[in-house]
């Protein structure tokens, strides 16, 4: 059996789709400590080019980013106001969120050092560093 809706009820009804949104878009909202966990967890995909002791290596370090300026740098890419192919096509599948998680954590690792003795790795400091030939050197096999 269908009711009919009056016209008294569509703002009752729109009242709690508002309710509902807002309630949704508060648990989206992440604390700080949070997003930066989420960033570290993003930025998994970043490494494979970025180094995270901030050496440049023909691929600009991000670490020396404020959280500003990444973002920022993330909104050019983009919108396609900086031009780079690779960091167009990243930068159009991030959602804000997950640039702001981002920027975050990698300007939370501003001065993070290079090993000391060896070359610059791109592993988190509390991974251990990789044991695998540097690309474009032979292994003796």
């Amino acid at each position: 059996m269908l009711r009919k809706i009056s016209f008294a009820s569509i703002p009752a009804l729109a009242l709690v789709a508002m309710a509902a949104a807002l309630s949704v878009k508060a648990a989206e909202q992440l604390s700080e400590a949070d997003l930066k966990r989420y960033g570290q967890q993003l930025s998994q995909e970043c490494l494979g080019c970025h180094r995270l002791d901030g050496t440049d290596v023909g691929v600009p370090a991000i670490v020396d980013l404020s959280k500003a300026e990444f973002m920022k740098a993330m909104q050019l890419y983009r919108t396609g106001l900086r031009a780079n192919p690779i960091m167009v096509s990243v930068a159009s599948t991030l959602e804000d969120q997950q640039i702001e998680a981002l920027a975050l954590y990698f300007s939370s690792l501003k001065g993070a050092k290079k090993p000391e003795g060896g070359a610059p790795t791109t592993a988190a400091p509390s991974e251990p560093k990789s044991t695998a030939a540097p690309r474009g050197t032979k292994t003796g096999r």
